[in-house]
């Protein structure tokens, strides 16, 4: 069975996302360690590593475009995303609940940010995960 659309977009969207997130927090971490508590130096990371991931996505889908005809989510595609949905927005929940506690505890802004965006990119990534896994299982 040949990948559709939807599963060809999520295989692009994920490796974009773990390439450049993955980079980002390689950056990030070895600024911290490093001392570095300034937003406006992990901004410039960020929108750089940004721009990289829609330049990555915006030429993966060109060519999967090119390549084979783009079809409209259908109910099944629409199904398999709600339940990842679903299933990966725990993530980002304890994520955001570690974030408040940092906060009350008065840990530096800029580690509990980048916590919030790890937590934000890890439940990206089990949802797309998620949603490849239902794609190859016929859900």
């Amino acid at each position: 069975m040949s990948a559709s659309f939807q599963e060809k977009s999520t295989w692009i969207k994920l490796a974009a996302m773990v390439a450049c997130m993955g980079l980002y927090f390689v950056i990030a971490v070895q600024m911290l360690t490093n001392g570095v508590r300034d937003f406006g130096a992990f901004g410039l990371i960020f929108m750089q590593m940004t721009v990289l991931m829609v330049v990555v996505l915006a030429a993966g889908h060109g060519v999967v475009a090119a390549l084979g005809r783009q079809e409209a989510p259908d109910e099944r595609d629409r199904l398999i995303s709600c339940k990842a949905n679903h299933r990966s927005s725990w993530v980002l929940a304890v994520g955001v609940c570690c974030g408040l506690a940092g906060l009350a505890l008065s840990v530096d802004a800029v580690w509990v940010a980048h916590g919030l965006l790890l937590s934000l990119v890890l439940a990206e990534v089990l949802h797309d995960i998620l949603r490849l896994v239902s794609f190859r299982r016929g859900v």
